[in-house]
């Protein structure tokens, strides 16, 4: 395990040039087909064996010369409809899209580990895949590799995402509940719309529409601190067609995040009710759609005590010992339908930077000195899962 890291940073130039050449082609969710044809070129090049499932899932497949079990490495593919303002040599080609969640270095990494573990087949016992995922944005991709069947039969899955708000190179990773259950809200309001001078005889689908999202910023505290299972953000509101018409129809959307499956059924009703007590109020009707995008990732507490010291042989100091929690949603958690989970945040808060940019941010940008790291944390958690 003492030689993972080095080895992993021996490719940091072949890891930048991959994650740059990701970053300046970024695709949407669902259209990554240029990106998947990228990784299998990349892969190719390198020798190694991979299989397909149409032009968005591509499975790395190392098979050591034992026998013995299967463990596997996600990783995500897809980008963001955002514009890109990092003014990095680097920079998105393709306008108001953009790898702003860091997809793009999840992708330099698993290609990285999948080179290390390559040129490891020799002592490895089992198989070892690396899944480069589509439509993790929301676009439920994890559940899509679960249905081609290319994940079954693995007895544990590793991934890990980037996380500007920790210091790079650090790899934390606990048990228990680490990224939120996250669904996608969808308020459909309905009332009587009309002439601009005569709101009298109207019920006007705006100002419900508006009430409504006002009402449901009571459910979420303003400080983090008193909130720390769930979080709530609306993120549109559709409404009118013209300044002096008051609209009959508007539409809200939003996001709930928790990290408690009884607070989850508990603010979705409160949400329903609050909503439809909204509406009725300014005359109109509401229905609720919720999309449960996906579920809460738990980290196995088997699997996490296993890892933890082939973490620390591998990566030192770089192996950070603290409670990971985020509310931040990741259909990682789909794979717990065919075995137990582990997923670790590693650090790319550049020492000199001196604003942190979130992930989504249209100036995000990870220190790609952190990719290290990631390889040989990944690579040492699937050694040791396959080794016991």
């Amino acid at each position: 395990m003492k030689d993972l890291l080095n080895r992993a940073e021996a490719l940091q130039e072949e890891m930048t040039a991959w994650r740059r050449a990701f970053h300046q082609q970024p695709e949407l969710t669902h259209q990554e087909a240029g990106t998947h044809r990228m990784i299998r070129e990349f892969l190719k090049e390198m020798g190694i064996p991979f299989v397909t499932a149409g032009d968005t899932i591509t499975v790395a497949e190392i098979k050591g010369e034992k026998p013995g079990k299967a463990a596997a490495i996600r990783a995500d593919t897809d980008a963001l409809p955002v514009m890109e303002e990092t003014g990095a040599g680097y920079t998105s080609q393709v306008p108001g899209v953009m790898h702003a969640c860091g997809h793009d270095m999840h992708m330099a990494i698993g290609l990285g580990a999948a080179r290390l573990l390559w040129d490891m087949r020799g002592r490895l016992s089992g198989r070892a895949l690396v899944i480069f995922q589509p439509a993790e944005e929301g676009g439920h991709g994890a559940s899509r590799v679960v249905e081609t069947g290319l994940a079954d039969g693995v007895d544990a899955f590793f991934a890990l995402h980037v996380w500007p708000q920790l210091q790079t190179g650090k790899y934390q990773l606990s048990p228990g509940a680490v990224c939120a259950a996250a669904d996608k809200l969808i308020i459909e309001v309905k009332g009587r719309g009309g002439h601009g001078a005569y709101p009298e005889l109207c019920h006007s689908a705006l100002w419900a529409a508006a009430d409504i999202a006002m009402q449901l910023m009571a459910l979420v505290p303003k400080s983090p601190a008193d909130r720390p299972l769930h979080v709530m953000s609306m993120g549109q509101l559709h409404t009118g067609s013209n300044w002096n018409v008051i609209p009959g129809e508007a539409r809200l959307e939003g996001s709930l995040r928790t990290l408690d499956a009884q607070l989850r059924e508990k603010l979705l009703g409160k949400i329903q009710e609050l909503m439809e007590k909204t509406a009725q109020k300014h005359g109109c009707t509401a229905a609720f759609q919720v999309d449960a995008v996906c579920g809460i990732v738990y980290n196995d507490k088997a699997l996490t005590l296993q890892a933890k010291p082939a973490l620390a042989a591998a990566l030192g100091e770089a192996a950070a010992d603290a409670q990971q929690t985020a509310l931040i949603g990741d259909d990682f958690s789909d794979y717990r339908a065919i075995g137990p989970c582990c997923y670790a945040h590693l650090g790319v808060k550049r020492p000199e930077q001196p604003e942190v940019f979130p992930l989504h941010h249209p100036r995000f940008d990870p220190d790609e000195a952190a990719m290290p790291v990631g390889v040989a944390g990944l690579c040492a958690s699937v050694l040791a899962a396959l080794e016991n």
